[in-house]
């Protein structure tokens, strides 16, 4: 069953772009992975914080980020 290749998988996506953001979350999503989705480093920074993640997808060109 394709919905559950990555069930038990945290994945924490950190895009700007609101509609890729939305997009990469739907497609892990539908595929089984806990998805947390946060569009500035500061977020990804505080979700860092207060969760564990096994994989993080990172937008490297983020206008907060150095």
């Amino acid at each position: 069953m394709s919905s559950a290749r990555l069930a038990g998988v945290s994945v924490l996506v950190v895009e700007d772009e609101s509609l890729l953001r939305k997009r990469y979350a739907a497609h892990l999503g539908s595929e089984g992975a806990e998805v947390t989705a946060v569009g500035t480093l500061r977020e990804a920074t505080a979700a860092l914080a207060g969760l564990d993640f096994d994989v993080v997808l990172l937008d490297v060109n983020l206008p907060d980020g150095k």
